[in-house]
């Protein structure tokens, strides 16, 4: 496993992740939210070769999966989420929720 160099900003309303992932497709790329938690996965293999006169001189590979997650908190939706994923580099827009204070209620004593 690896894990992808990743920038969290503090916006003014929202929280935007941007994760460098060099090699990875789109289609092997999948980003998800349960009870709170924002995770991003993701596999990739490359192969590089370099060849003279029908030998191999060089050849380097490199496999991995990643999982990389992050509490956006519970109030967050799917649908509040926004991704895009240009040139190997993935970013996640997360908006902000304050807190909800806990309700007090006054119980009657009889």
């Amino acid at each position: 496993a690896w894990t992808p160099r990743v920038d969290v900003k503090d916006k003014q309303d929202c929280y935007e992740i941007t994760a460098e992932l060099p090699g990875v497709k789109k289609e092997d790329l999948h980003v998800t939210l349960r009870n709170g938690v924002l995770t991003i996965e993701a596999e990739t293999r490359q192969d590089d070769k370099e060849e003279k006169d029908g030998k191999l001189i060089r050849q380097e590979r490199r496999y991995g999966k990643l999982t990389r997650s992050f509490a956006v908190g519970a109030e967050v939706k799917e649908s509040d989420i926004s991704a895009s994923f240009e040139n190997g580099v993935l970013t996640l827009t997360a908006p902000k929720h304050e807190p909800k204070a806990p309700e007090a209620r006054r119980i009657e004593v009889r």
